[in-house]
């Protein structure tokens, strides 16, 4: 029996095999700690340290866990706190169940392939051999790294397993009634998988639009059945217009922004032509994924200001408005291609749109990019075709592709499995990201715990003071930096100068405002000594942003409790109850004034909650 003959009939176990090669090659990377959003969502969420599961209500406290417990992405917090409950917080337990998560997804995607490549009238002889190596590419490509073994973008792998799922049964379900058979079988576990996908990630919901592309393409709307075949055509028309609907009415005008977006310095429109150009960004990643163009950190990004501002604006979003349709109109010539273009484009649909999201993430290409191998895999053969190659040629383009990504994806997976290392290349290739200099400063704090530790926090210190030179503007690399400095015992007036000054030209970002929390935590904690620019400090923040009545009333009763300047409280109390008169918390606070013998106080704020009333 040849290679090829085993292949096609003994497919499953070679997609198994597959798999588990991919996962053993992931494997290398598992050493690696603990990175940025895995902070709060795994080593500072309490609700996932199950020491014992006494019931189901555990469980669901776990996988309710969220969000501050709003209940979505649920499948994968509870996977965490399995996680949890098997090793403690050890990352590299958490990062073998991702690693294996993959594995299975990988296998997933070659039997998804294989039903794609079948339904487009490939031969069952070349469906298999392809979809294995789309699934093998997929699987190692370094693009994926980050999303693999990040131990947070789990949330995204399981959406893409279940997605998976989720097209496959549909496939499935609609060549059956191509076929004239009745089954709703298929259909029942798309939609079961769909809900499962969903309860991963909110961007599932983008699956209708994948089942709308597999019809436009592969699938034509068709069935034996007329009336099947009219109920698609009606429902597709309608889900189309209902969507479009949706789209404009509702989406846009409940996130489009003229003005920057809070915490943000760009608008949707400037936003939108950002987008074009990191799909085409990540576009170049996929076709040639070298090491030094995955940045990890893409918080750098240069902002599109204007159509040809930077100048590559405009050529991008014509780029790709021709790929769109090129698709679309070969739609019946090549329809994997097509299926492959317009599946990368709706894949990133919601995370390139209007809401405001951070402009660029390697994982949100964790699905899209399987559009994208497609359709180079159909040019391929298209240009195998017309070349007259025969399969040892085609399997030496094979050999000459992948042989380059698999050392290009080990090379990536090497460095994340040390933190530290992979912390020092980030801001070697990332020089303009922020984040890649605070993650670095982290690491090495995080080091200065262990043996070696005061050599790690005065690399601390040097890595926060090489990045605030980097980035001048940037309050996050100076608010570290003073509290490196704090632990030495050496911070001056002059940096907590720069912090304030700093501030002042700072968008305020979700990380910029953490800043005023982390200033007070440290002077609670002890660590920072000086009080009076701890309120400079709070000042700052009182005139460059907007506080709302639980940011006063935390800041009030610091400042109350924590300082030898009580009197400064105040003017947040009196801000809290105006802003929030019949907070309960309000009263809350003053009763515990009058126990405090401030009845002046009490009289004043009682007055001037009754005036905003």
């Amino acid at each position: 029996m040849n290679v090829a003959r085993f292949i096609e009939q003994r497919f499953w176990v070679v997609a198994l095999l597959l798999a588990a090669t991919i996962a053993a090659l992931y494997m290398v990377g598992i050493d690696g700690g603990f990175l940025l959003d895995d902070r709060p969502n795994i080593i500072n969420n309490s609700a996932l340290h199950l020491s014992e599961i006494n019931g189901i209500d555990d469980l669901l406290y776990s996988a309710y866990s969220f969000g501050a417990g709003e209940g979505s992405r649920a499948l994968p917090m509870l996977t965490f706190a399995l996680d949890y409950r098997r090793a403690g917080l050890d990352p590299s337990a958490f990062k073998i169940t991702n690693v294996l998560i993959h594995g299975v997804t990988c296998a997933l995607l070659a039997f998804l392939s294989r039903r794609l490549l079948l339904t487009a009238g490939w031969s069952a002889k070349s469906a298999a051999i392809s979809s294995l190596v789309v699934a093998f590419v997929w699987g190692v490509h370094p693009l994926q790294v980050s999303s693999v073994l990040y131990i947070v973008q789990r949330m995204q792998t399981m959406t893409t397993l279940f997605v998976f799922l989720a097209l496959l049964f549909y496939v499935k379900m609609r060549i059956n009634q191509i076929g004239g058979v009745k089954n709703y079988r298929f259909g029942a576990l798309a939609l079961l998988f769909s809900v499962f996908a969903f309860a991963c990630k909110e961007d599932a919901a983008l699956l209708p639009l994948y089942f709308l592309v597999l019809e436009l393409t592969l699938l034509n709307f068709e069935a034996a059945d007329s009336k099947v075949r009219w109920l698609l055509r009606r429902g597709y028309f309608l889900f189309t217009l209902l969507g479009a609907g949706a789209y404009f009415f509702w989406v846009v005008p409940e996130y489009w922004s003229w003005e920057p977006y809070s915490g943000r310095d760009f608008n949707s429109v400037e936003r939108i032509m950002t987008q074009g150009r990191v799909l085409v960004m990540y576009l170049g990643q996929i076709l040639l994924p070298m090491p030094e163009t995955m940045k990890f950190f893409y918080d750098g990004v240069e902002v599109s200001r204007g159509i040809i501002q930077p100048w590559t604006t405009l050529p991008s979003l014509l780029f790709i408005a021709g790929l769109i349709a090129w698709g679309m109109v070969w739609r019946n010539l090549r329809p994997v291609f097509a299926f492959g273009i317009l599946f990368y484009f709706a894949g990133h649909f919601m995370t390139s749109n209007v809401i405001s999201l951070d402009l660029a993430y390697e994982h949100r290409n964790h699905l899209p990019m399987v559009g994208v191998l497609l359709a180079v895999l159909d040019l391929i053969a298209l240009g195998a075709q017309r070349a007259k190659l025969t399969s040892r040629g085609l399997a030496v383009v094979f050999l000459l592709l992948t042989i380059p990504i698999v050392a290009m994806s080990f090379h990536r997976i090497s460095m994340w499995g040390d933190e530290l290392s992979l912390a020092r290349y980030h801001t070697e290739i990332a020089p303009e990201s922020e984040r890649a200099w605070k993650t670095l400063c982290t690491s090495h704090f995080v080091r200065s715990r262990g043996e070696e530790g005061l050599s790690h926090l005065n690399s601390a210190v040097e890595a926060c003071e090489k990045g605030s030179a980097i980035h001048p503007q940037s309050a996050l690399l100076m608010s570290s930096l003073i509290t490196y400095k704090a632990m030495k015992g050496d911070v001056e007036d002059v940096y907590w100068d720069e912090l304030n000054d700093r501030l002042k030209n700072v968008s305020m970002s979700t990380q910029n405002k953490a800043i005023l929390w982390a200033t007070l935590n440290n002077f609670q904690s002890g660590l920072y000594k000086n009080e009076n620019q701890v309120l400079r400090v709070i000042e700052t923040f009182d005139q460059v942003t907007n506080l709302n009545a639980g940011e006063s009333i935390k800041i009030a009763v610091f400042i109350f409790n924590e300082t030898y300047q009580p009197d400064k409280a105040y003017p947040y109390l009196e801000r809290a109850v105006r802003l929030a008169p019949g907070a309960p918390a309000i009263e809350n606070v003053l009763n515990k004034l009058a126990n405090a013998g401030r009845h002046e106080w009490v009289d004043s704020l009682t007055k001037a909650r009754a005036e905003a009333l």
